[in-house]
């Protein structure tokens, strides 16, 4: 189902994530796990532990607790946006210096053609 393809997506995304980390720290550049890993390493197993729940009864998880870890991951997504429109103008800025390269392109040829 969509969920499961969903939730091996974001397992997959994390492991990645967390062996990249790993990785970066043992270089000593960094730190292990942010914040943000974190909350996504709860969700993700909430998530795993939803699913085997539901297979074999095993453990009770509340629904209401994972949904609302799902909307907290939301926030990040948000405060993506809110770097998006952040950076608007330098990203109109440097569109419009790469549409100015061809005319000023011409005007160099045009330049150099008249000394």
């Amino acid at each position: 189902t969509l969920e499961w393809i969903f939730g091996l997506i974001f397992t997959v995304d994390f492991v990645l994530r967390f062996w990249a980390y790993r990785a970066y720290r043992c270089r000593g550049l960094g730190v292990a796990m942010t914040s943000w890993m974190s909350l996504d390493a709860i969700i993700v197993a909430m998530w795993w532990m939803n699913q085997v729940s539901s297979v074999s009864w095993i453990v009770v998880l509340n629904p209401l607790a994972l949904r609302f870890l799902r909307v907290i991951r939301l926030v990040r997504l948000v405060r993506l946006v809110r770097w998006i429109t952040f950076f608007d103008p330098l990203h109109l800025l440097v569109k419009s210096i790469q549409a100015s390269f061809a005319i000023l392109f011409w005007s160099l040829i045009l330049l150099f053609l008249n000394m």
